[in-house]
């Protein structure tokens, strides 16, 4: 609907956490069709804003974003992609998890990163258990990269950051199908 949920602007201030706390690169990635200008609005808040603004991403279709990022993770390797918890991820991340082969933890409340433990680091993720009576901290298998499902609420939506986005127009990958 051409803007924001407020999980979007909490994963980016976690996401910009955890950069500057271990020298990693953000970067926020916009699909949609006519979000070009609403891009420019993250751009305070990541080095980089991808975006893929073509007339087949006007409605949410898991397995046209699915390919479109699979192809970007296989191009630029980062070490975490967070998507929010939302009836959308829980069709896109799974799909995106088997196409990728990269490990999934689902409705997370909080992401660590331990540099100094291994390299490259392998992420920790902490759940809600029990019906949120306990918080469990769970470890990944060692891959190239993680992907994580972030619960809505779970950081704190901070103001516009310190970053002076690039913003990039991303061609679709070939060969997606029309739909």
């Amino acid at each position: 609907d051409r803007e924001f949920r407020d999980i979007t602007m909490q994963m980016l201030n976690k996401a910009a956490d955890l950069s500057r706390a271990h020298g990693f690169e953000l970067s926020a990635v916009v699909l949609g069709s006519g979000v070009t200008s609403l891009a420019e609005t993250l751009a305070d808040r990541a080095g980089h804003v991808i975006v893929y603004d073509d007339p087949r991403l006007q409605h949410f279709d898991p397995d046209l974003h699915k390919e479109i990022l699979a192809a970007l993770l296989a191009e630029r390797k980062p070490l975490l992609t967070l998507l929010g918890h939302t009836h959308w991820s829980l069709d896109l991340a799974p799909a995106l998890a088997v196409k990728t082969g990269y490990p999934l933890a689902t409705d997370c409340v909080d992401i660590l990163v331990d540099t100094a433990a291994a390299a490259p680091p392998v992420p920790k993720v902490v759940r809600q258990v029990y019906g949120g009576k306990m918080f469990a901290r769970m470890a990944f298998r060692e891959a190239a990269s993680y992907l994580v499902t972030v619960r809505g609420g779970a950081f704190p939506a901070a103001q516009a950051g310190e970053y002076q986005a690039e913003i990039v127009q991303a061609p679709l990958p070939p060969g997606l199908t029309d739909t």
